[in-house]
C-alpha cells in the first residue's frame, strides 16, 4: 500500500543538463524520508516510456486523499507536448489531472513555461504548448512551486491562479574535491597569468554564444574562455584562437569540479527577450556554489535576487569587451570575497522551502473533498 505522501519524478542515471539536475536535487533531498513514497518513472526506451505513461495515468486517476508532489518535467516527458495539439489528447489528460486535483492535495513543480520559452527563444511553436499550460494552470485546488519569482508572478496574472504558490529557485551542488583525469586535463590548459572565464550549459546557437566567442577572440593577452556543455561541437572552429577552449560535455559532478578551476562564470543571455528575464538560470547557482563570481547581462529576475550582491556583476553584453579589458584578479577576488557558497546549495534552498510543510499536511486537508 502506498503511503500518504507521494513524490513523482524522473531522474536518469547520468545528469548533464539543468532541468534534470533540478529533479535529482529534489530526489536526493527526499529519498531517505520514511514517510514519503517515491516513484522514479525513468525510462530507457519507447516501450518503457509508454508503459510509464499508462502507469502514471492510472495512479493519478485513482489516487485518493494523498499528498502528491510531481515535477512538470515528468508530465511533459510522459505526455508529449506535441500530442496536446489534438482535442482527444487534451481531454484525456485534463480528465486525469482534474480528477487527481479533486481527490488529492496536488503540488506541481514548474521549471519552465513551454509556450513562452518557444515563442521567445526561436524554438518550434505549436498549439500543444498552450493547451498543456492551460490544463495544469486551470486546476481548482492545485498548488505550484515555481523556479523563479517573475515566472510565478507572470503565471498567476495570466491564469488568475488564486491557490498558494511557492518559489524554489534553482540551486547548485555542494562543491566536492574531484581529481579525475578530466579535471587534471583541464588544469593543464589554464594559464595562471590570464583571467579564466567559463560558460557552462547547453551550447546550441542562439544563446549569445556567438557573441562571447567574438568578444574573446580579441582578448588573447589577458583572458581565456572555456566552454563546456552539450551541443558545442560547432565551437571547435573557433579554437584556432589560443584563448578559446571547448571542453566537451560532462556529468554534473565533473562539470562542477571543472568550473571551480576558473575565475569568473558567464551568463550572456539576451536581456531583450522576455523569457530570459523571467527565468532563474541553473548555471547561476552552479557557478556560485563552485566559488565563482558571475558576470551577467542585466536580467530582471536575477536583479531581483542579486542587485545588492557584489559577486554578481550586471553588464550589458555590448560593454563586456571594455569591462574585461579593465578587470584584474585582485578585482575578481574583491567581487567574490563575501560569497557564501553554501547559501546557494540545494540542501540549503530546499531545507528553507515549503516542501517540508507540504509533506506534513494532516488529513484535515481533505475534509472538504466531496
Amino acid at each position: 500500500m502506498m503511503k500518504k505522501n507521494i513524490y513523482i519524478t524522473i531522474v536518469p542515471d547520468i545528469v548533464d543538463e539543468g532541468g534534470m539536475a533540478r529533479n535529482r536535487a529534489f530526489f536526493e533531498f527526499l529519498k531517505n524520508r520514511e514517510n514519503i513514497h517515491i516513484l522514479n518513472l525513468r525510462y530507457t526506451n519507447n516501450f518503457l516510456r509508454i508503459f510509464q505513461t499508462f502507469y502514471l495515468s492510472y495512479l493519478l486517476l485513482f489516487f485518493r486523499k494523498k499528498n502528491i508532489f510531481i515535477h512538470e518535467t515528468v508530465l511533459v516527458s510522459l505526455f508529449p507536448l506535441k500530442l496536446f495539439k489534438y482535442n482527444f489528447f487534451v481531454y484525456f489528460f485534463a480528465r486525469i489531472i482534474r480528477s487527481n486535483d479533486k481527490n488529492n492535495h496536488l503540488f506541481i513543480e514548474i521549471n519552465d513555461l513551454p509556450f513562452e520559452q518557444a515563442r521567445d527563444l526561436g524554438l518550434k511553436l505549436h498549439l500543444g504548448q498552450k493547451n498543456f499550460q492551460k490544463a495544469i494552470f486551470n486546476l481548482e485546488r492545485a498548488q505550484y512551486a515555481f523556479a523563479s519569482n517573475l515566472m510565478k508572478e507572470y503565471t498567476v496574472e495570466k491564469y488568475k491562479i488564486i491557490n498558494r504558490c511557492e518559489i524554489i529557485i534553482n540551486a547548485g551542488p555542494e562543491l566536492r574535491t574531484n581529481k579525475t583525469k578530466e579535471v587534471e586535463a583541464v588544469k593543464a590548459l589554464i594559464n595562471e597569468d590570464k583571467i579564466s572565464y567559463v560558460y557552462c550549459g547547453t551550447l546550441n546557437k542562439g544563446r549569445q554564444i556567438e557573441k562571447i566567442l567574438e568578444i574573446f577572440s580579441f582578448l588573447n593577452k589577458s583572458s581565456q574562455l572555456f566552454l563546456l556543455g552539450a551541443e558545442g561541437e560547432w565551437i571547435k572552429s573557433f579554437e584556432t584562437s589560443k584563448n578559446i577552449h571547448y571542453l566537451g560535455n560532462f556529468d554534473e559532478n565533473t562539470a562542477h569540479s571543472i568550473v571551480s578551476l576558473f575565475n569568473v562564470g558567464l551568463v550572456p543571455y539576451d536581456n531583450t527577450k522576455f523569457y530570459y528575464n523571467i527565468c532563474y538560470p541553473t548555471k547561476i547557482s552552479f557557478y556560485l556554489t563552485a566559488g565563482l563570481p558571475v558576470v551577467c547581462t542585466p536580467l530582471r529576475e536575477l536583479q531581483y535576487w542579486f542587485s545588492n550582491k557584489k559577486y554578481l556583476i550586471f553588464e550589458d553584453i555590448e560593454n563586456w569587451n571594455n569591462f574585461f579589458c579593465n578587470l584584474d584578479k585582485r578585482s575578481i577576488y574583491e567581487f567574490g570575497r563575501n560569497l557564501n557558497t553554501i547559501e546557494y546549495t540545494w540542501e540549503n534552498i530546499l531545507e528553507k522551502s515549503g516542501i517540508n510543510n507540504f509533506f506534513h499536511e494532516s488529513s484535515d486537508t481533505f475534509s472538504n473533498i466531496q
